[in-house]
């Protein structure tokens, strides 16, 4: 086992301060989809009201709307990468890590990691891998380890820092 770097354990980001991240992420983005989900479900349930229309016959109130769906996940992912994914590739910090003080850089050079890892492996990759049972739980339990990372960050060879290991 390689021996740890005493100045490393002094800057990586504690994992409350990731966990508190993510949180203010999630309330960020639970925010915005509710302002957008808001007025289109008001649409949809004005849209309801016309089932003799033959344009809307295929909606019905006992059935879920597959198109629907599908276009409420690609706005989902949409947001997120607006919001998430433009200051994940420009600084290497959403929102909420922008807000504690915390950065997603390469484990190996400590510079911000490549948009292709970010968005690739980062994002794409491990929400495909959420699919898979007990993927999430397992990623998030690497934060245990000794060098609080988890799945992801090993699998973008990246790390959590304090921006201001200083502070």
């Amino acid at each position: 086992m390689p021996e740890r770097d005493p100045f490393l354990q002094d800057v990586l980001a504690s994992r409350w301060a990731r966990l508190g991240a993510s949180l203010i992420d999630g309330i960020i983005l639970i925010a915005i989809m509710f302002a957008i989900a808001l007025p289109l479900a008001l649409l949809d349930l004005n849209l309801a009201t016309l089932e003799s229309n033959p344009y809307f016959s295929l909606y019905s109130d006992s059935s879920t709307n597959p198109l629907g769906e599908l276009i409420e996940y690609l706005l989902g992912i949409a947001v997120y990468l607006a919001i998430n994914g433009y200051f994940m590739v420009q600084s290497g910090q959403t929102l909420g890590k922008k807000t504690l003080g915390i950065q997603v850089v390469s484990h190996r050079t400590h510079q911000l990691l490549s948009p292709g890892k970010i968005l690739g492996v980062r994002f794409a990759l491990t929400s495909l891998l959420s699919y898979v049972p007990l993927f999430g739980l397992i990623d998030a339990l690497f934060i245990f380890g000794a060098e609080k990372r988890c799945v992801h960050d090993h699998m973008a060879g990246s790390i959590v820092i304090n921006r201001n290991p200083s502070l």
